[in-house]
């Protein structure tokens, strides 16, 4: 003789499989944004690296702003490197990082605080050769950038909006 299931336990199981399979959704998309969000922090590290092995060839002068992606890029893994896998956005050109105004054809060795100089940040701009003051994206800025130093982690609006390097 075959025992049916009752529609209200069926229901019931049924419930509980949904909970169950939401709960597992969560934590897999959880652990998917906190992996991506390192690997942002990864390439915005070699993005730096980059940057700094052009400033040695090039007599401790930093790249100019207005085409640092291009300048830079043949000291990286390439153009991929320059992606933030943050963005939701898949521009033709979407990078996702800026480079500082600030440090545009600049000696390196004219900051005084290189670990505290914002060189490259996470930005809304999302066009190649991205480029903007630090401080332009204090208001809303959540995101990580890397520092003169070559140091690179999230960053807070304190950070960016009063850097001490350019002091």
């Amino acid at each position: 003789m075959e025992k049916r299931i009752s529609p209200g336990k069926r229901h019931y199981i049924w419930l509980t499989l949904n909970v169950v399979a939401c709960a597992l959704w969560l934590t897999i998309a959880s652990a998917r944004r906190a992996m991506t969000a390192g690997s942002c922090i990864v390439n915005l590290q070699a993005v730096s690296t980059g940057t700094l092995l052009y400033t040695l060839d090039h007599d401790d002068q930093l790249p100019p702003a207005i085409a640092w992606g291009d300048a830079v890029i043949s000291y990286t893994a390439g153009k991929k490197q320059f992606a933030c896998p943050n963005i939701d956005i898949e521009p033709a050109d979407g990078m996702g990082h800026a480079y500082s105004d600030a440090l545009s054809l600049k000696k390196w060795s004219s900051f005084k605080d290189a670990a505290h100089t914002p060189m490259i940040f996470d930005t809304h701009l999302l066009q190649w050769n991205a480029h903007a003051l630090p401080n332009s994206f204090a208001t809303d800025f959540k995101g990580n950038s890397s520092f003169l130093d070559g140091s690179a982690h999230p960053t807070s609006v304190e950070e960016m909006t009063h850097p001490t390097g350019f002091r």
